[in-house]
């Protein structure tokens, strides 16, 4: 009788111990699944910006104007618009010494912020 009882002990243990690795692996494949996401996500949000940065440059080189200040459009992060003007007043420094378009440098210090935070 108390083989039996042992048994059915050992038995229900183990269908628990089952049911905590099922969930477990459950929880993992989401969080995989939803890093997955973000990853793309923010693929996504960098080729939109770059998609408007050379929007913005064609419509500069349209106006004429080499040293006109590239802005992204402000419905981005605030945190990437201030950036933005500080890409702007370092460029504005060495405007003089570099062949650099000024959106190019805007450009680029808004990637390099951008995937900072999204990738650490």
């Amino acid at each position: 009788m108390r083989i039996k009882k042992e048994h059915r002990q050992d038995a229900a243990f183990k269908r628990k111990e089952k049911a905590e690795d099922k969930k477990k692996e459950t929880e993992a494949r989401k969080k995989e699944a939803e890093a997955k996401k973000k990853v793309a996500e923010a693929k996504k949000k960098e080729a939109e910006l770059k998609k408007k940065q050379e929007a913005e440059l064609k419509k500069q080189k349209k106006v004429g104007s080499k040293y006109k200040n590239v802005t992204p459009p402000r419905d981005e992060d605030s945190s990437l618009a201030d950036i933005t003007d500080e890409a702007v007043a370092e460029q504005n420094e060495f405007a003089q010494k570099s062949d650099v378009e000024n959106s190019e440098v805007v450009r680029s210090a808004i990637i390099k912020d951008y995937r900072k935070k999204m990738f650490g």
